[in-house]
């Protein structure tokens, strides 16, 4: 059984006046830096007087490597924001003292991984051509640094300058470069790679079987549709679901706990999940605290219950987009990629509190997105069975949807790349979805 990690103590994750980077730097080979940052949620500034310094002998390089390595392990098992300073100096059985000579603090440790993982990735990518050789590298990544991987997801919530800039975009366009496509293109091949490194690599905590690497790398090759027609071309948008009209008055016991999960979304969705606490959770609603408790045995089980109302509000959203279309599986899956991307532009708030989730709550945030894997898998099961989608395994072809919707859904509503959903890219993505790079 999973042991429950404590509650992180209250605080603002950032002081105002925080230095981010700064003279001190965080990766290899950075100079010797007086000061000190205030701290974030969970750590200790840099005592006064005390000197970051770079590793000079072998023996101060391996201290270092240690305290990245603990720190790498604490972060991927609990989440920035359960981990302390002096936890990782336990871990890592060196004096606190001693961490504040390499680190000024805990979210340089943090940067200095995130860092580790660019330069991974910029390695495995260098010299890299065709589908295959570019995968298999990348998978390669997974298996040594996919604990990074996770970790640099996490940056998205911290105060860090945003992924998008500072790895997505290069990541990209290396991959662009790799495969002689173009970027949008490699924006879902980036995503269904990444997905399968996730799903295989990270959460099942294993190394990327090599037949799950050849099915990955021929279903970005061939796509999903068994022929070579597809209704890639049509954007044709599905009507959401009808508004849920109650048949019988909610009682007021059913009332305060939707007024508990509603106040929560809110709250989780606009200051984080680590930032809220019951106390809020229970003033939102109008409730006391004995009442919350008389609900929910505390923020975490509130936590499985919302993320999984929110799977359940999206499989309505799924379920009536694909109506009609139960025997035409690839008119189906288009319309389940529009009803997608429509959901997350109205529900933009479910993205940060699932997200969330895989890092403060990793159980809960795995079997959200496990089930969401389980349910693509009966579809491409259901469709392989009509000769509509190619042989293969479904749960290959399913992490390969998600991965490709996922970064589209990333690109065109949450970090709001342009006003409108581009139709050209959008039916890019449609086409690379049902026939791969072979469409290209």
């Amino acid at each position: 059984m999973r042991k429950r990690r404590a509650t992180p103590a209250q605080g603002a994750v950032r002081h105002p006046g925080e230095r981010l980077g700064g003279a001190t730097g965080h990766g290899p080979g950075f100079v010797a830096s007086g000061g000190s940052s205030a701290a974030v949620e969970g750590r200790a500034a840099t005592p006064a007087g005390q000197r970051v310094r770079a590793p000079v002998t072998r023996r101060g390089t391996k201290t270092r490597e240690r305290l990245l390595e603990r720190g790498a392990q604490a972060f991927t098992r609990e989440g920035f924001h359960a981990v302390s300073v002096a936890s990782i100096c336990r871990a890592a059985r060196v004096a606190n003292g001693t961490f504040y000579q390499y680190f000024p603090d805990k979210l340089a440790l943090f940067q200095a991984l995130v860092e580790r993982l660019r330069q991974a990735f910029h390695t495995a990518l260098q010299g890299a051509r065709g589908i295959d050789q570019t995968a298999q590298r990348l998978f390669d990544v997974f298996d040594e640094a996919g604990s990074l991987f996770q970790i640099y997801r996490e940056a998205e919530f911290l105060a860090v300058p945003h992924p998008r800039r500072t790895f997505y975009d290069e990541a990209v366009g290396r991959l662009a470069a790799a495969l002689d496509v173009d970027e949008g293109t490699a924006w879902g091949v980036f995503g269904a790679l990444v997905m399968a490194g996730l799903h295989f690599g990270v959460w099942e905590g294993r190394s990327v079987p090599s037949a799950i690497r050849e099915e990955m790398i021929e279903v970005v090759a061939r796509g999903i549709a068994a022929g070579r027609d597809s209704p890639w071309q049509d954007l044709a948008w599905p009507a959401p679901p009808p508004p849920v009209v109650e048949a019988v008055p909610l009682g007021k016991g059913e009332q305060t706990r939707r007024a508990l999960v509603a106040m929560a979304r809110r709250l989780f969705a606009g200051q984080g999940y680590a930032a809220t606490h019951v106390a809020q959770i229970a003033a939102a609603a109008g409730v006391g605290l004995g009442t919350f408790y008389g609900h929910f045995g505390g923020k975490r089980e509130l936590l499985a219950h919302l993320t999984e109302s929110i799977r359940e509000e999206m499989r309505t959203w799924v379920r009536a987009a694909a109506a009609g279309a139960e025997d035409h599986p690839l008119e189906a899956e288009r319309r389940i990629f529009l009803a997608f991307l429509g959901y997350i532009r109205q529900h933009g708030d479910v993205y940060r509190i699932v997200r969330e989730a895989e890092f403060a709550e990793p159980e809960i945030g795995r079997r959200y997105y496990h089930g969401i894997h389980a349910d693509r898998i009966v579809f491409l099961s259901r469709a392989q069975a009509l000769g509509q989608v190619r042989p293969g395994n479904p749960a290959v072809q399913a992490c390969y949807l998600m991965g490709v919707e996922a970064l589209a859904g990333l690109r065109w509503v949450l970090w709001h790349e342009g006003d409108r959903l581009p139709a050209d890219g959008l039916r890019a993505t449609l086409r690379l979805i049902f026939h791969g790079l072979a469409a290209g």
